[in-house]
């Protein structure tokens, strides 16, 4: 049974670069699992219990994650949508069922428009009670200098039709100029809300990932929008948390009232 599994993990994709076929895990390429509680403001999104995006806990109720995942795809009231929190283990986890979503109102869907304002907040129906292995993070108020290491975490697949990983994954990658990732896109806009990652070819994110934290200095400074699935040598592209402080206050503080 074990081998079954371990061949269901694994696919064969083309690498254009040299024509021969390569071996790529179904998980954040290039990265390693995570431990118990170390990232204990990962929130698993779930659609009819299926695990879609990642996002993360900005305070006692309320994900960020990213518009693409939700927005224009999943109806008000989101029943079908559920938040899970509390492990690194995927069946583990605990449910808290949505209130309501809020989509940034500049979102623009579609690779053309660079996938602009890909940020949605979702709100949980209670409060979660916080614990080591679940609390909130802080929010980014500056830009990340250039060249610094940041931290992304999350259950990415390979592709549609792939299972995400059973337990977290985290990858560490260097912050680039934005002009510098402008380079690898020819035919998309890399805008000033966003933030560019780059190591090297096979390392990176990957269809999953999508809403995943990218976290530097115990806050959150992006969430993961899109890339050219996966780790095949172009950047992964998030979008800039704290180009968008003023969106995610009003909607958490006017919750409070």
């Amino acid at each position: 049974m074990d081998f079954i599994v371990l061949c269901l993990v694994i696919i064969l994709i083309l690498d254009v670069s040299n024509g021969t076929l390569a071996l790529r895990t179904r998980r954040l390429i290039g990265g390693h699992p995570a431990n118990e509680s170390e990232f204990p403001y990962q929130v698993s999104l779930r659609y009819y219990n299926l695990h879609i995006c990642s996002g993360a806990l900005i305070s006692d109720r309320h994900v960020l994650s990213a518009a693409h995942c939700i927005c224009g795809l999943i109806d008000e009231p989101s029943e079908e949508l559920s938040a899970y929190t509390g492990s690194i283990n995927l069946k583990e986890s605990e449910k808290h069922s949505v209130k309501d979503v809020k989509c940034h109102p500049d979102y623009v869907y579609g690779s053309e428009m660079s996938w602009t304002a890909d940020l949605a907040i979702i709100t949980l129906a209670k409060k979660i009670c916080t614990s080591l292995s679940q609390s909130p993070i802080a929010l980014a108020t500056c830009d990340v200098p250039i060249g610094q290491r940041v931290t992304i975490s999350g259950w990415g697949r390979v592709h549609s039709f792939s299972w995400p990983s059973r337990n977290l994954q985290k990858l560490s990658v260097p912050i680039i100029e934005n002009n510098v990732c402008q380079t690898y896109y020819k035919n998309t806009t890399i805008l000033s809300s966003q933030i560019c990652t780059f190591e090297r070819k096979g390392i990176g994110a990957c269809k999953g990932d999508s809403g995943s934290p990218l976290v530097y200095d115990g806050k959150l400074v992006g969430i993961f929008s899109w890339t050219i699935p996966c780790a095949l040598g172009f950047p992964d592209v998030y979008t800039r948390v704290n180009y968008f402080i003023d969106f995610i206050k009003q909607v958490t503080q006017s919750d409070q009232k």
